[in-house]
């Protein structure tokens, strides 16, 4: 065993990151179900093989990464972060973004007295139009249109509203 008394997993790794072997360090992450760390490896021999002009292996990278669902495996740990946030709105563009469109309605219809009182534009929209009111659905895009025409974005977190610049939380851009 080596001096660092580090594990055989530990070292396997080290020796991958000194050789820049980001591949397969990302699908070693991938078999140890650490996806994120497998996309963020994979990512920079991605970088890598574009600055030095070699899309083509760039792309079988892409590819390799695509064939192991790991954009879906993001999205579902970001949706469990949404969940524990009670992030409605980013839970809901997450089951859009994962195609789990009769989930979505689910979600919507679960949340309804939660959306309705929030005054988020957009999740009233979604809401309406789940609802099938026609008439509260002409009034959220109202709603929505409004918002958009009243509120211009300056900055991070920074809006102008009535010619006053006002700081908004993240993501709260659709609960003016």
């Amino acid at each position: 065993m080596p001096k660092c008394g580090c594990s055989t997993k530990e070292r396997y790794i080290k020796d991958l990151e000194s050789n820049a072997q980001w591949v397969d360090l990302g699908l070693f992450y991938h078999d140890l179900g650490e996806d994120g760390l497998a996309v963020k490896f994979m990512c920079y021999d991605i970088i890598e093989k574009i600055d030095s002009g070699n899309i083509y292996s760039a792309a079988l990278v892409f590819k390799e990464m695509v064939k192991r669902q790991l954009l879906e495996s993001l999205l579902f740990a970001a949706l469990t972060e949404a969940r524990v946030n009670n992030d409605l709105w980013k839970q809901l563009r997450i089951l859009l973004e994962l195609n789990q469109h009769s989930e979505a309605i689910k979600f919507l219809l679960k949340h309804k007295e939660e959306i309705e009182s929030s005054h988020n534009v957009l999740l009233s929209y979604f809401l309406t139009t789940v609802l099938g009111d026609e008439r509260r659905k002409v009034e959220a895009r109202k709603n929505l249109a409004r918002a958009l025409r009243e509120v211009q974005i300056i900055g991070i977190n920074k809006v102008m509203i009535d010619g006053k610049i006002v700081e908004i939380e993240k993501g709260s851009f659709f609960n003016l």
